[in-house]
């Protein structure tokens, strides 16, 4: 007799059906409740550890018990706190891409006018133009035998030509700038995808499982109440 009940006992020194039924009420407990649950179940059981309690009234394996939740509430701890830094990285993303998306905002007028250079009939609304047919109209005067101003025109040109040459140089780095913002925003875009397929990955999983769990719980309950009612009937009929 002695020998069975050592076969019976786990490593934790609870007996196979306490532990199998504290490990299913853990697992079929949500992630953030899990911690609440350990704290209940202890309290629960510390309830018998008073000095005015009756033996008789303790629960077998009381120490065991206690422990076993004990170890449960430090790993459910554990997770609450990886569960908190993965909010906050999310959270933090989230900031990150709000502030790239302001900066892209601003940006857009400059992309804008950037993307227009170039493009339709040339109009005198940029001065290198107006620069451009004036001096070609101070040629034309010369050969007509008027005073050129060739000589203002050259450095009027030559002035604006500069104007351009850094106005140019410092849209080139907006627009570098606005690349570089562009690729930071798809990748941290990315990354909030993936953590929320990842986020979804693991609830559904533990959906699933915590499915499973009931199921088995509901099928455990109804063996055993098919058992009871037939060893019932069976009394009944030796009776």
């Amino acid at each position: 007799m002695v020998r069975e009940l050592d076969t019976n006992v786990t490593s934790s020194g609870l007996t196979f059906e306490e532990e199998e039924l504290f490990e299913n009420r853990y697992n079929a407990e949500l992630a953030y409740n899990r911690v609440q649950l350990c704290i209940n179940e202890i309290e629960k059981f510390q309830r018998y550890n008073v000095p005015d309690c009756p033996e008789e009234w303790k629960p077998q394996r009381l120490d065991k018990k206690i422990k076993w939740w004990k170890q449960k509430l430090i790993k459910a701890k554990e997770q609450d706190k990886k569960n908190a830094n993965r909010r906050h990285r999310e959270n933090e993303a989230s900031k990150e891409n709000v502030k790239t998306a302001k900066k892209l905002k601003v940006a857009q007028p400059i992309l804008e006018k950037h993307s227009r250079i170039g493009k339709g009939p040339r109009m005198h609304e940029l001065i290198l133009d107006e620069q451009i047919d004036l001096f070609d109209q101070g040629l034309t005067e010369r050969n007509e035998g008027v005073q050129q101003p060739s000589g203002k025109v050259l450095i009027r040109f030559k002035k604006h030509l500069k104007e351009k040459k850094e106005e140019l140089n410092d849209l080139s780095n907006k627009f570098k700038e606005l690349k570089s913002l562009v690729y930071q925003y798809k990748d941290n875009k990315e990354k909030e995808i993936e953590v929320l397929m990842d986020n979804q990955t693991s609830i559904k999983h533990e959906i699933d499982k915590n499915k499973e769990v009931y199921e088995k719980i509901i099928d455990d309950a109804a063996d055993k109440i098919e058992n009871f009612i037939q060893k019932a009937n069976l009394d009944n009929q030796i009776q």
